[in-house]
Order: C-alpha cells, then sequence, then structure tokens
C-alpha cells in the first residue's frame, strides 16, 4: 500500500510538469482606456468587441481596428460577434442610407458592411 501511495504521489506531481511542457497559450492587452466588450474569438485569434456605439476588431498582427458602429445618439450597440473562420462580424450598426440602426454584417476581408434591415 506504501508503495502505490508513494507513486500515486509521484506521479500527481510529475504530470502537470510534463503537461506543461506541451502547453502553448498567450496573453495580449488588447487595448486599454476604458470598458471594452469582447464579442467573440475566431479560431485564427481574432477578436471582436466594442465599446460604447463604437465595433472594433483586433488581432495580433494589426493590433485594434474601428470598423464602425451606431451614429444615431444611440447609447449601447449590443455585442459585436464573430465567425468561427473571423472572416465575419455581425452587429448592430447605423446605415448611412436611411440612419436606421440594422443588423449588419462586416465582411473582414473587403472591409465592408453589408445591412440587413432593421430589428
Amino acid at each position: 500500500m506504501k508503495l502505490f501511495y508513494k507513486t500515486a504521489k509521484s506521479l500527481f506531481f510529475a504530470i502537470p510538469l510534463v503537461a506543461v511542457q506541451f502547453m502553448n497559450a498567450q496573453v495580449f492587452e488588447i487595448a486599454s482606456g476604458g470598458m471594452y466588450f469582447p464579442g467573440g474569438v475566431s479560431e485564427n485569434g481574432t477578436v471582436s468587441l466594442n465599446k460604447g456605439t463604437t465595433v472594433y476588431l483586433w488581432n495580433s498582427t494589426q493590433g485594434l481596428q474601428d470598423i464602425g458602429g451606431l451614429t444615431n445618439n444611440t447609447l449601447f450597440g449590443g455585442s459585436a460577434l464573430i465567425s468561427e473562420d473571423g472572416k465575419k462580424i455581425t452587429a448592430g450598426v447605423t446605415n448611412a442610407t436611411n440612419n436606421m440602426n440594422e443588423l449588419s454584417v462586416y465582411n473582414v476581408e473587403t472591409q465592408s458592411w453589408t445591412h440587413h434591415g432593421g430589428i
């Protein structure tokens, strides 16, 4: 029984030390100065977030980018969600054509919004 206890105790401490060698985690400070609300993280590490009425896109190579938001005196735009592949972001955005807040999809590759009407 003592041998089993010593072996189990050794494994309890040895396994985490070995596992740490195979872990890969990175931490980035996305932005400072204010409250940013993350909406999601894609598989490629791109983050969608918002602060008040502004929607942002963040990645480790280009940093924080303002991609649009609400401009017609609305206080909060809701969550900015991102697709798994990181190519599309959905959010409530003001359509410049009619000045209405609409459900919109941002295409990261073309850097453009497509508006889908009011909610």
